[in-house]
C-alpha cells in the first residue's frame, strides 16, 4: 500500500491538489486537455514558446517538433491519462478520493486509453513521448526502452497478459 500522507504530498507539491475541488479540476484537465493541449497548440502557433510554463521552454519546442508526427496523431494523450490513473491512485491512498470514484476515474483513462491508441506498443511510445516532452525536451531515458521493450515481449509481463482488445467489461474488486 502507499503511505497517505507520501500521496497527499506528492499531490499538494507536484499538483496543487489541496482539496477535492482541486483534484477534480485537476483529473478533468488530464481527461480533456492536458499536456495534449499545450504541445499541439505549440505545434500549431497558437502558444508561444514564451508562455510555457518549464525550466527549458526550447528543448520542449525542439522536442515536440522532432516528434510532430506522433503528437499531432496522438496528442500526448498516452502520458495525460496515465498520469490519470496516477492521480486517481494517489487521491485515493491519501484519503481524498472515495475507492468508487478512483475506479471510475481508472474505468475512464483505461477507454480513453483504448481509444486513442490501437496497441500496446502505440500506448508505450506514446507515453515516452509525452514524458519526454513533459521533461523539457531532456529526451527518454535508456531505462524506459528497456522497460517497454519487457513490457511488449516478456512472457510475464501484464500487457501480453491482457490483450489490447480486452472489452473494458472487468470490475473492481469488492
Amino acid at each position: 500500500p502507499l503511505d497517505p500522507a507520501q500521496c497527499r504530498d506528492i499531490l499538494r507539491t507536484g499538483w496543487g491538489v489541496h482539496d477535492a475541488s482541486d483534484l477534480c479540476r485537476v483529473l478533468k484537465w488530464l481527461a480533456s486537455e492536458g499536456h495534449t493541449r499545450e504541445a499541439i497548440d505549440l505545434l500549431q502557433g497558437r502558444r508561444s514558446q514564451e508562455s510555457l510554463v518549464c525550466d527549458d521552454s526550447a528543448g520542449r519546442l525542439a522536442f515536440a517538433e522532432t516528434h510532430r508526427w506522433e503528437i499531432e496523431k496522438y496528442g500526448l494523450r498516452a502520458w495525460d491519462y496515465g498520469r490519470m490513473i496516477c492521480v486517481a491512485r494517489w487521491s485515493y491512498s491519501g484519503g481524498l478520493l472515495p475507492e468508487a470514484e478512483a475506479w471510475g476515474w481508472l474505468h475512464r483513462a483505461a477507454r480513453l486509453i483504448q481509444e486513442s491508441y490501437p496497441s500496446w506498443e502505440e500506448y508505450g511510445r506514446g507515453w515516452q513521448i509525452g514524458y519526454g516532452y513533459w521533461n523539457d525536451g531532456r529526451g527518454i531515458p535508456p531505462d524506459f526502452n528497456a522497460s517497454l521493450d519487457w513490457l511488449l515481449t516478456a512472457a510475464d509481463s501484464p500487457w501480453r497478459q491482457l490483450r489490447w482488445e480486452e472489452e473494458l467489461s472487468w470490475q473492481h474488486p469488492s
